[in-house]
């Protein structure tokens, strides 16, 4: 009866642990799954057998404007915007052959053609009894610029890392120590500068520092390897070691370098879900943005990923179990009590410029996302910082650059509509000064047409861009101002104006103006000679980025010996000129009156207003 007794309490305890163990399982997964899809870096899974395409997230599908389905069940060289498919076919080969692949900058292209510069970096690992490539790609674009900004800011991160960055020789020698190596060993840079790196090597394991420096000579890169090491004191440490070549643009390798992160409290932590664990903890480690994971309740922190310790330049002691508004750099700005609470009932908060102050006083901007999910089920908060300090400079010199443009443009535009309303009033002077009609109509005619180009600037510094006129104010003003101009032949002259919100260059906007001049003033010096009244109509419609403009009156009508072909006035001769120096078209009828018909393409951009 016990041993029947002892079975049943053994079944029992198997069962319980069993639920347990799949119920850790699939928050395990969900932490996964959430970091996967919420990382801000594009993100491929592949098949490390076979190199086929076994997931996506989000952030490359709208990084390279391709759905879901393009990747999955592909090849690495079957995908589009990789265009060399040789050298993406050696990479994979290379990548199985040695377990790790990084190009810093890689050119791909975009669904839209738009090509990019990527930093590629791939590696292997294993779930269970299966491998698996994950490859981190992230946009450089417009880091390329500030390659030398970024070098001077690694210095000082290193400078301030609470981690053990080292240099030495390729004998071993130790080159550099910063202040992360002394507090994680003991010694002080002093102490150790110019000695063997193996004086650090375990005294179970004497050459795995000469084992570590041979692979490195070999090319072979060591991420994130976990070590033991002797301290200063004789205590061992465990840390990760991450181990690379540091190589000079002439002689090639040169020496190496190694990040040790001291990882004792951690290994202290129980994991007893290995496989999915290492999924969730190298894409926090890894990911290109600082990470904060808080207690949904308290705001107390619980995990911090190196990238934000390395920014903010705060150790990992000092976030791990304080609130945010605790740290210095949350004081007073975002984190506080009234804006936690806020994140508590709204489960989402975004700040897309928020200014914070590392520990070392540098202020910068950064982007700040904070989210809400579960993990056992228990609320955690997971917040996204991503530095845009360069990103908003560069925004702000811009803004600031193109307002100066502005202002000059519109101080240009205004000034050469001053000397040009100079110009027609010296023509209006000489025009009171001669007795001649013949001359004072010249005079007329070309002040009219300064008068046309003089509109055209006055609607450019009056707008809001600097580039297009909108012909339903331009035409107007120029009809007003020659009636009045020509108000003893026009008064009974009636407008009648069609022209809806199209909007040209100053390209064609002048020869546009300078036409209608020629033509308005043509119809209201001959066209209505000996009637009482008389219709002057201009129509204009845009269609398939082509402009139709139509300027006809119902007077006696041009005579049938007249041609655009043969013109016998110097205005018909401009007329046809301004036409051609815009590819335009133009034909007359003379059915009733005058109708001149004229096509002009409009530019990309010169679209009507109600296109917007």
């Amino acid at each position: 009866m016990n041993a029947g007794n002892g079975i049943t309490e053994d079944r029992t305890s198997n069962t319980t642990w069993g639920k347990h163990a799949e119920e850790a399982l699939l928050d395990s997964e969900l932490r996964y799954r959430r970091l996967f899809e919420t990382v801000q870096d594009a993100i491929l899974i592949l098949d490390g057998d076979t190199g086929k395409v076994i997931d996506a997230n989000k952030f490359i599908l709208d990084m390279l404007g391709f759905p879901l389905d393009y990747f999955i069940g592909k090849y690495l060289w079957e995908l589009g915007f990789l265009k060399d498919k040789f050298f993406a076919q050696t990479a994979f080969m290379k990548l199985k052959s040695e377990g790790y692949i990084r190009y810093e900058d890689l050119p791909l292209e975009t669904k839209l053609g738009r090509a990019i510069n990527v930093e590629f970096v791939c590696n292997i690992y294993s779930i269970g009894d299966k491998n698996i490539i994950q490859c981190n790609i992230r946009d450089i674009t417009e880091g390329k610029m500030f390659v030398e900004e970024n070098r001077a800011r690694l210095t000082a991160i290193e400078n301030y890392s609470e981690d053990a960055i080292i240099s030495k020789t390729l004998d071993g020698i130790i080159t550099k120590w910063n202040a992360g190596a002394e507090r994680i060993y003991g010694y002080s840079a002093q102490e150790i500068v110019g000695k063997n790196i193996s004086i650090l090597d375990p005294p179970d394991n004497p050459i795995a520092t000469a084992l570590i420096i041979e692979r490195i000579k070999k090319g072979e890169p060591i991420i994130r390897y976990e070590t033991v090491r002797r301290k200063k004191d004789g205590g061992l440490a465990d840390i990760s070691l991450t181990v690379s070549e540091i190589r000079d643009a002439n002689t090639g390798l040169i020496g190496i370098s190694s990040i040790a992160h001291d990882i004792t409290k951690r290994k202290q932590i129980e994991d007893a879900l290995r496989s999915s664990e290492t999924r969730y903890r190298r894409l926090f480690e890894t990911a290109h943005d600082g990470i904060l994971i808080l207690d949904f309740e308290t705001g107390h922190i619980v995990d911090v990923n190196p990238f934000l310790i390395n920014l903010l330049g705060y150790s990992h002691e000092q976030f791990l179990g304080k609130r945010m508004w605790e740290i210095g750099l949350f004081k007073d700005i975002v984190a506080n009590k009234d804006n936690f609470e806020e994140l508590q009932r709204k489960e989402y908060i975004r700040y897309d410029d928020l200014p914070l102050e590392t520990a070392d006083g540098r202020k910068i901007a950064v982007e700040f996302v904070s989210n809400v999910y579960k993990v056992n089920n228990k609320k955690v908060i997971q917040c996204n910082i991503r530095d845009i300090t360069e990103r908003k400079m560069m925004t702000d010199l811009v803004e600031t650059s193109l307002a100066e443009k502005e202002t000059l443009l519109r101080e240009i535009h205004h000034r050469v509509k001053n000397n040009l309303q100079i110009i027609s009033s010296l023509l209006n002077l000489q025009i009171r000064k001669t007795d001649d009609p013949t001359t004072v109509e010249v005079l007329k005619d070309c002040q009219a047409r300064v008068l046309s180009m003089a509109l055209v600037h006055e609607h450019l510094y009056k707008g809001k861009d600097f580039s297009f006129i909108d012909l339903k104010n331009y035409i107007p003003s120029l009809g007003t101002e020659l009636l009045q101009s020509y108000r003893t032949t026009s008064e009974s002259v009636r407008f009648d104006l069609n022209i809806p919100d199209i909007s040209i260059d100053i390209n064609t906007a002048i020869p546009v103006g300078l036409i209608i001049n020629e033509l308005i003033t043509n119809s209201l010096k001959y066209a209505f000679k000996g009637r009482k009244d008389g219709k002057l109509s201009i129509t204009a419609n845009e269609t398939h980025q082509v402009l139709t403009l139509i300027v006809a009156d119902n007077g006696i009508g041009i005579p049938e010996g007249i041609t655009l072909e043969n013109p016998t006035s110097l205005g018909l001769r401009l007329v046809k000129t301004l036409t051609d120096q815009i590819d335009g078209t133009v034909a007359i009828d003379r059915t009733e009156g005058t109708k001149f018909v004229f096509t002009f393409p409009i530019l990309a951009g010169q679209q009507t207003k109600r296109s917007e």
